[in-house]
């Protein structure tokens, strides 16, 4: 079979899949594969993970989230990233931060934008961490309804993003973050904060 037919055999295999490894399209042989990519078909994302061209998928924030996580097992959305969800941080000063259970801490940089890996210092942080669906546009009607994000409580975000600075921070740092306060003060959960807090292993 011609490599452009296999192709569009496959595609909505690689759709569902949305970020996929070498090895994940069934029977496809390594130079169909290296054809696919010579022809702009499917693209290297990050490590050893791939996704369809920006002319077959939908290539968000929100799918740049969904990669990171699919890389970093066990992983979750946090900080200033997840705070920007709560609508309690500017979203144009974010950077994409990912917490992890491994220690790691990386900077990368996908799809031109920075990616910070935290690990996390809070115990049993899965019971604070939702499973949003994700939501793309009108595009994604080949998206499977069971995708989802972890991303961190608010409590959460907030015990993560003072646990990964390297020094106490202050009332100024805060608006360096472009961080609400108002609304924070609003809409967190005291109590559940300092649960949270406790938790770690600091």
């Amino acid at each position: 079979m011609d490599y452009k037919d296999l192709f569009i055999q496959n595609i909505h295999i690689l759709r569902e899949l949305m970020f996929f490894r070498r090895e994940d399209p069934p029977e496809i042989s390594e130079d169909d594969f290296n054809k696919w990519i010579a022809e702009w078909f499917i693209v290297h994302q990050y490590a050893d993970m791939y996704s369809l061209s920006k002319e077959y998928i939908e290539l968000t924030q929100t799918t740049r989230y969904f990669l990171m996580q699919r890389c970093f097992e066990n992983s979750y959305i946090s900080g200033c990233s997840a705070l920007d969800d709560y609508w309690a941080c500017l979203s144009w000063n974010v950077d994409l931060t990912i917490m992890t259970n491994k220690d790691v801490k990386e900077e990368l940089v996908v799809w031109n934008e920075k990616v910070f890996v935290y690990k996390t210092y809070v115990e049993n942080y899965t019971d604070f961490v939702s499973h949003k669906p994700i939501e793309l546009g009108n595009k994604a009607i080949w998206l499977r309804s069971n995708r989802h994000l972890n991303i961190a409580t608010l409590e959460l975000a907030l015990v993560d993003l003072f646990s990964t600075q390297k020094y106490v921070m202050d009332i100024y740092d805060l608006h360096q973050h472009w961080i609400y306060l108002e609304r924070l003060d609003a809409i967190t959960d005291r109590e559940k904060l300092l649960k949270i807090a406790q938790t770690t292993k600091q």
